[in-house]
């Protein structure tokens, strides 16, 4: 197994750039607006990194559009060798592994939940295989830092992503002005 050698040296606090005032900003909101000028908006959360508005929706696909809306935001996972089936290389190729998603498909018919969840992928068809001693270590401690990952930035941005999810929703839906419908 071989691996890049990375500096462990860190930066001091000196070194990190100061934190940024940010100004208070209002709930973004997705839109839907169909042909005959109706508008839908729901809830888009800060952590959702693109927005799934969408203009000039013919009335006939509203339903499809309103159930295709997903919400995500990617944590990359760490590149490491591995051993692929469908890989041309005779040897280990570099994949990357144990990225996650955060996803929400706020209007997605069952069974697909409609609250923010994690999905992690571990790899494609893949295999860690002849690991000697020093393998393992370098293998354990990128079990570690996913460990440590999902523990100190996934979970935190899951709960923060429900709580603000739950606060922000509800099942039903409001008439706002005539020809339009908000999600709340």
């Amino acid at each position: 197994m071989q691996t890049r050698k990375t500096s462990s040296a860190t930066a001091g606090p000196s070194a990190l750039p100061a934190p940024s005032p940010t100004a208070p900003t209002s709930p973004r909101r997705w839109t839907l607006t169909d042909t005959d000028g109706r508008t839908l908006t729901g809830h888009l959360p800060p952590w959702a990194g693109d927005d799934p508005s969408e203009h000039n929706v013919p009335p006939d696909a509203w339903e499809d559009r309103l159930a295709d809306i997903h919400l995500t935001r990617r944590f990359p996972g760490r590149t490491v060798p591995v051993y692929c089936a469908t890989s041309p290389a005779p040897g280990p190729v570099a994949e990357e592994a144990f990225s996650c998603t955060l996803d929400c498909n706020p209007h997605a018919e069952g069974p697909e939940p409609r609250v923010p969840l994690v999905n992690m992928h571990l790899c494609g068809d893949s295999w860690f295989t002849d690991l000697g001693p020093e393998d393992l270590t370098r293998l354990a401690a990128t079990f570690r830092w996913v460990a440590n990952r999902l523990d100190r930035e996934v979970r935190p941005a899951l709960v923060d992503a429900q709580e603000d999810w739950a606060g922000h929703t509800r099942s039903d839906v409001k008439d706002v002005a005539p020809g339009t419908r908000r999600i709340t």
